[in-house]
């Protein structure tokens, strides 16, 4: 974070660079997926940068991708997320 935006490609390639093994990202559901933000994302997710499978196409055999599942005030929406993304990321192996 310190050294490029949290969340983004440059910052991936950064940890990269320092020789990381792993990284951390944050990761919402939205309307038509899943997105890579911090904060939640505007509206349905559609300001956001990154999706999922951009981080993980960009990581895959780099490093590996710890997925921080984020979600406000609605426990029944926290559930829908962590088993969306736990089937998106056994189906991508």
């Amino acid at each position: 974070m310190g050294h490029a935006p949290e969340n983004t490609i440059a910052s991936f390639q950064k940890a990269i660079d320092l020789g990381c093994d792993e990284v951390e990202t944050d990761i919402w559901l939205a309307d038509d997926g899943f997105v890579i933000s911090h904060d939640r994302p505007p509206g349905g997710g559609g300001g956001a940068e990154l999706s999922l499978d951009e981080v993980l196409d960009f990581c895959r055999g780099r490093m590996g991708v710890n997925v921080e599942l984020k979600c406000e005030a609605d426990e029944a929406r926290a559930v829908a997320t962590g088993q969306r993304v736990a089937r998106h990321l056994a189906a991508r192996a």
